[in-house]
């Protein structure tokens, strides 16, 4: 199992790496990325697998919206001048 694992985490090293360079995400931001994925992918390999184990991991693939350095959702307008 736990090779399995690794090799999904491995294939995702580029990708990774892309998002680093591009700014997209920090050091520390992709780290806590590869943590959630690594027990999404030992819960999703074990034995007894569960609906919720599922469900868990494709919220956690889901794009959560970017804060810009205001603190605000980039998806949403800015507030209106007061």
């Amino acid at each position: 199992m736990a090779d399995t694992v690794a090799y999904l985490l491995e294939q995702t090293v580029e990708e990774c790496e892309e998002w680093e360079r591009s700014g997209t995400f920090t050091r520390a931001e992709i780290k806590r990325i590869v943590a959630a994925r690594t027990r999404h992918e030992y819960a999703l390999k074990r034995r007894a697998v569960l609906k919720a184990d599922f469900l868990r991991a494709i919220q956690a693939r889901q794009p959560r919206p970017r804060r810009d350095s205001r603190g605000l959702d980039s998806r949403r307008p800015p507030p209106p001048p007061p």
